[in-house]
C-alpha cells in the first residue's frame, strides 16, 4: 500500500511539476503592407524554474524562422516583423525548454495569433512600350490597382511637373490616352487612392523625339551665391544628351542668359577660351566665368542644344552680396565669464564666429592678453599671454557658431598681477589667409588675484584633552 501511494505521488508531481504557459499578443493585428508588427510573448513556468527557453517565431510568410533564447523564467520577449505582401497570416510561436533541469530532455508548447495584412499596389503600362516617338504622338496609359479597398481614385500627372492633369474613379483600372507635342523626356506619374485613403503610386517614362532624336537635358548646378567684384565659375556638369559628338553626348551649345530679378547685380561673362567645347562662340562654354558689380538677385538660364538642334533649358538664381570687406571667418561676439576673475579660477571666453562665405571654413583662434584701463590705447603694449587655441574648428557657409575658449588659471597666475584690468584680443584665422584688423575682437576683465585661504583643520578633541589635563594639574 505504501509503495502504491509513493508511485501515485510521484506520477502526480511528474505530470504537473513541469509546464509552461504563453501569453502571445500582437500590435497591430491589422496592418498595411510595409508597416511593422510588434509581437510580445510572456511566458510563465509552472513548477520547476529551469532554462534556457528557446523561442522560435514562424511568421507564416516564407521568411526564416526567428530564434530568441532566454535563461530567466517569467520573462517577456518581444520582436517585430514586417509583411511585404497582403494576406491573412497565422504567426506561431513555439517555446522549447528543459522540463527537469537535467539537460537531457526537452518539451515544448506553442501559441499562435492571426495577422491581417492589407496593401495597395499599382502597375503602369504604356502603348507603345517603350513610349518613345516623333512628336506629335499619342501614348495609351493604363494603370491597374490591386489590394486595398475598391473603388479607387486615379490621379494622373502626364508631364511629371506636379500638376494633376486628370482624375478617374474606377473599380480597378484606369485607361487614358495623352498626346505629347514637345520634344522632351517626361516622367508620367499616377497615384491610386482607395476608400481607406491608402495610396500607391508609380511612374513611366515618355520620350518625345524629332526625327528619332532625343532632346538633351540641361543642368545649372545652382543657386550661385557670391560677393561684388568676386569672379566665380558657372557649372553645367550633369547636362547630358544621348546622341553623339560635341561635349557630353551630342550637346553642341551651352547658352547662358542672366536676367535681373531684384536689385542691379550687373553681372557680365568673361571667357578665357579654355572652357569651350570647340571654337570660340560664347554660347559653347560649359564653365563660363562671371563677375557682378552690384548687389541683387538675377535669374540664370542655361539652354543646351544637341547636334540635331534639339534643346532643353534649366533655370536657377545668382545672388550677389555686398563686397566682402571682412575675412572669410570673423569673430562677431565675445563674452567673458566671469568679468571679475579671482586667482584659482579659469578664464572662460564665449566666442561667436561667423562664416562670410558659402563654403565650410576651417580656422584656429589666436588670442593675446594685455594690461590696460578701458580708455587706454594698448595697441603697442606687449602681450602678456599669447597662444593659438581652438585648432581646426569648422563653421558652415553663411552661418555662425559659438565656441568656448578656456584659459587655465596656471597661465593667468604666471603672467598677470592682481587688482588690475586686462584686455583679451581674439582673432579667427583661416589657414593660409591674411586676417584684417577688424576681424579682431576684444573684451575686458578684472583680475583680483584674491585667493581663498584654506585654514588648517582644528583638532577640537585634542584641544579639549589638553584643557582637561591642565585643569587637573591646577587642582592638584
Amino acid at each position: 500500500m505504501k509503495k502504491l501511494i509513493v508511485i501515485l505521488f510521484a506520477l502526480f508531481f511528474a505530470s504537473t511539476a513541469y509546464s509552461l504557459t504563453i501569453n502571445l499578443t500582437a500590435n497591430p493585428t491589422v496592418v498595411d503592407v510595409g508597416d511593422p508588427v510588434t509581437f510580445t510573448a510572456v511566458i510563465t513556468p509552472e513548477g520547476a524554474e529551469t532554462g534556457p527557453y528557446v523561442f522560435e517565431w514562424d511568421f507564416d510568410d516564407g521568411s526564416p524562422i526567428e530564434t530568441i533564447t532566454i535563461n530567466d523564467p517569467e520573462n517577456t520577449v518581444t520582436t517585430t516583423h514586417t509583411y511585404t505582401a497582403t494576406g491573412d497570416y497565422q504567426t506561431e510561436l513555439e517555446v522549447t525548454f528543459d522540463p527537469d533541469g537535467t539537460g537531457t530532455t526537452t518539451d515544448n508548447t506553442d501559441e499562435d495569433i492571426d495577422i491581417e495584412v492589407y496593401g495597395l499596389t499599382i502597375i503602369l503600362t504604356t502603348i507603345p512600350d517603350p513610349a518613345t516617338g516623333d512628336i506629335p504622338f499619342t501614348v495609351n496609359l493604363t494603370a491597374t490597382a490591386t489590394g486595398g479597398t475598391a473603388p479607387y481614385v486615379f490621379e494622373w500627372d502626364f508631364e511629371g511637373d506636379g500638376t494633376i492633369d486628370a482624375t478617374e474613379n474606377t473599380s480597378g483600372t484606369s485607361n487614358l490616352i495623352h498626346e505629347y507635342t514637345t520634344q522632351d523626356t517626361f516622367t508620367v506619374k499616377v497615384k491610386a487612392i482607395d476608400t481607406m485613403l491608402r495610396s500607391a503610386e508609380t511612374t513611366a517614362t515618355v520620350i518625345g523625339t524629332i526625327g528619332g532624336n532625343i532632346a538633351p537635358i540641361a543642368e545649372t548646378n545652382g543657386p550661385y551665391l557670391n560677393h561684388i567684384g568676386i569672379l566665380f565659375d558657372l557649372n553645367s556638369d550633369g547636362s547630358t544628351d544621348s546622341g553623339g559628338g560635341g561635349g557630353p553626348g551630342g550637346i553642341q551649345n551651352y547658352s547662358w542668359i542672366i536676367e535681373l530679378q531684384a536689385g542691379n547685380p550687373q553681372c557680365v561673362f568673361t571667357f578665357t577660351g579654355t572652357n569651350s567645347i570647340s571654337g570660340n562662340p560664347s554660347n559653347r562654354y560649359r564653365y563660363p566665368e562671371v563677375v557682378c558689380s552690384d548687389i541683387g538677385t538675377a535669374k540664370l538660364t542655361l539652354t543646351v542644344t544637341d547636334n540635331e538642334g534639339a534643346t532643353d533649358s534649366a533655370a536657377t538664381i545668382i545672388k550677389i552680396n555686398p563686397t566682402q570687406t571682412t575675412d572669410k571667418v570673423n569673430i562677431v561676439k565675445m563674452e567673458i565669464q566671469p568679468e571679475i576673475l579671482k586667482t584659482g579660477t579659469d578664464l572662460t571666453v564665449l566666442i561667436t564666429v561667423r562664416n562670410e562665405t558659402n563654403e565650410i571654413q576651417t580656422f584656429d583662434v589666436n588670442y593675446q592678453i594685455k594690461e590696460g584701463m578701458p580708455d587706454t590705447n594698448i595697441s603697442n603694449l606687449p602681450n602678456l599671454i599669447q597662444n593659438l587655441e581652438l585648432l581646426n574648428q569648422t563653421v558652415n557657409g553663411y552661418s555662425q557658431k559659438e565656441f568656448i575658449l578656456v584659459i587655465p588659471t596656471a597661465d593667468l597666475e604666471a603672467n598677470l598681477e592682481g587688482q588690475k584690468n586686462y584686455w583679451i584680443y581674439a582673432t579667427a584665422i583661416v589657414s593660409g589667409e591674411n586676417n584684417k584688423i577688424f576681424n579682431k575682437r576684444r573684451a575686458i576683465f578684472n583680475y583680483s588675484a584674491i585667493r581663498t585661504v584654506q585654514l588648517p583643520e582644528t583638532n577640537f578633541i585634542g584641544i579639549l584633552s589638553v584643557l582637561l589635563i591642565s585643569l587637573i594639574i591646577l587642582k592638584r
